[in-house]
């Protein structure tokens, strides 16, 4: 879990992913609201961006629990398809 800079969006983005064993153990979350926190509290930015597949439930699911709000999916550099794109606006 870590921020990105995606020269493909507008504003800093929230990465992460885990291995299948991992999954459903609230590692990601917990790790996310770290990243949140430390984008907001410790960086200053006023925004943070997130991506992920158009079929990933799960994921959508951690951002909107977070507090992202979903943007209209988008074409990103670099992916075969398109990515739901979620925004996190806290300033």
């Amino acid at each position: 879990c870590g921020l990105f800079k995606r020269d493909a969006l507008p504003a800093p983005d929230l990465g992460y992913a885990l291995h299948a064993e991992h999954e459903g153990k609230g590692y990601a979350l917990e790790a996310a609201q770290a990243c949140v926190a430390h984008a907001r509290d410790v960086r200053g930015w006023p925004v943070l961006m997130a991506i992920t597949a158009l079929d990933n439930p799960r994921s959508v699911a951690l951002l909107q629990r977070l507090g992202f709000d979903e943007l209209p999916p988008q074409q990103i550099e670099g992916y075969s398809e398109p990515s739901r794109v979620f925004r996190l606006a806290w300033a």
